[in-house]
């Protein structure tokens, strides 16, 4: 046998011999998803909280379902991600508690976990919680704003978690894209965010299928400030760092709230100034707690790091007040 018949180019021979110059990328089918309708609704005028009660909306466990309060499938991951700089705007995050990162990962599909999701658009990737029947709420600034009366699509995949798929399980329990985005404020998250638009940072997605009936739903409530510096509230999302966005984490340690802003300086709406354990990828992340039973959002993450025109202090801020829960209302009452 002639050995040198068979002898392998080497990889510069191989590539001046058959490499074709005139190749460009090539290109691929994606997926068709379905773009959304962008709905703006007109913000109603602050009422006084002392002339009435808290406006509020309730949330639904289905017949049937489990909850759990702490989240089940809790993995201790000793993670303690770099404090960000301090800079003049909003940044991804910030992490309070010491000596680690009090956020962990769980696999826990039961009440409320199942109603909180991954949510990907051609902006990114966020989070989201149910809170009607068919009603997502998120970040403003993870939708992708085309300008034309339309969103790129917004998928919303409740309970994602790629442990449950390592475990042989499926990826996500539901999925369902939105048809409409209803919201006060389209706010462009490929650019530095101001303290009057985390204010108004937040959407609720009219979804193709009513995946609240079967998985269950958040309430929400008007902030009070008389819950200012009481350790009430906890979240769960999908960060980046750690988790890469394919595992949900949840705080362990319930955190503040610190301050609460309205006027000028926010646009005339509602923004809180809180602690916690939060970066890139938990935006639109629901935070919460339990009034009688029931689970109730009072906000969700919009950015962290420091607002100049609000404080020198760092801090997680959280779109809130009563316009959060028209929101919801509204897309509840108009687009059942």
């Amino acid at each position: 046998m002639d050995k040198s018949k068979t002898r392998p180019l080497t990889w510069q021979q191989a590539i001046q011999k058959f490499d074709d110059k005139s190749v460009k990328e090539p290109k691929f089918r994606l997926p068709k998803y379905p773009d959304a309708t962008a709905v703006r609704v007109k913000p109603e005028k602050r009422t006084s909280r002392s002339e009435r009660d808290l406006i509020q909306t309730e949330g639904k466990i289905p017949k049937g379902v489990k909850r759990t309060m702490r989240p089940r499938g809790i993995r201790t991951t000793g993670f303690r991600p770099a404090m960000p700089e301090k800079r003049n705007r909003i940044t991804p995050g910030v992490v309070f508690f010491d000596p680690l990162d009090d956020r962990k990962p769980y696999m826990d599909r039961n009440y409320p976990w199942r109603a909180i999701g991954r949510v990907d658009t051609p902006a990114g990737i966020g989070t989201g919680f149910l809170v009607g029947p068919r009603h997502m709420m998120t970040a403003s600034h993870v939708i992708k704003w085309n300008g034309d009366g339309n969103t790129g699509f917004v998928q919303f995949r409740a309970g994602y978690n790629r442990d449950f798929e390592s475990a042989g399980q499926p990826l996500f329990t539901m999925e369902a894209f939105a048809e409409r985005v209803l919201f006060f404020k389209q706010v462009d998250g490929s650019r530095p965010i101001f303290a009057k638009e985390s204010a108004w940072d937040f959407v609720v997605c009219v979804m193709d299928k009513k995946i609240g009936d079967e998985l269950g739903y958040f309430g929400a409530i008007e902030y009070d400030d008389d819950w200012d510096d009481e350790n009430f509230w906890g979240n769960a999302g999908y960060p980046l760092n750690p988790g890469r966005t394919e595992v949900p984490f949840f705080q362990d340690k319930p955190f503040c709230v610190l301050d609460e802003y309205d006027g000028d300086d926010v646009g005339d709406g509602i923004l809180l100034r809180a602690e916690g354990d939060f970066t890139e990828g938990q935006s639109g992340s629901p935070v919460f707690a339990t009034f009688n039973g029931d689970i109730k959002a009072i906000g969700l993450f919009s950015g962290g790091g420091t607002f100049p025109e609000l404080s020198d202090d760092q801090g997680n801020f959280l779109p809130a007040g009563e316009n959060f829960v028209r929101l919801i209302k509204e897309a509840r009452n108009n687009h059942p």
